[in-house]
């Protein structure tokens, strides 16, 4: 069985095909925390328009009611 000799040139190689997959790695890592972020920003947006919406809907329902009792409190 040969026993492979490592010499600098190996090493060099070796050590710039890992730094190659590691400069794709990070590439790949960072593109995914871009479209998180966007994804996020998106999902913040839609919660502040339901929010909204609700808050309307909650207002709405007061006023209804203080009018509902304010017309039974006059028929009274």
């Amino acid at each position: 069985m040969e026993r492979t000799r490592w010499t600098d040139e190996l090493i060099d190689e070796r050590m710039q095909a890992i730094d190659e997959k590691f400069d794709r790695l990070f590439t790949e890592l960072l593109t995914l925390r871009q479209e998180m972020h966007a994804g996020f920003s998106e999902l913040r947006a839609e919660m502040v328009a339901f929010h909204r919406q609700v808050t309307l809907i909650v207002a709405g329902l007061a006023v209804a009611l203080i009018g509902l009792l304010g017309a039974i409190v006059a028929q009274g």
